[in-house]
């Protein structure tokens, strides 16, 4: 892991963040990222599913 995420928690579950994605702190989990996907907080500067 990066020393970037070094004391960062994912936005969705609180877990160690290890990416940044979405205009969040994320983990590894599928889970969270397709929930940060879905809100879309950063409108216009997210790719949307395919």
């Amino acid at each position: 892991m990066s020393d970037f995420y070094k004391g960062k928690k994912c936005a969705i579950c609180g877990k160690d963040a290890t990416r940044a994605h979405f205009g969040r702190f994320l983990c590894d989990s599928r889970e969270c990222m397709d929930t940060a996907r879905e809100t879309r907080e950063c409108v216009g500067k997210t790719l949307t599913k395919l």
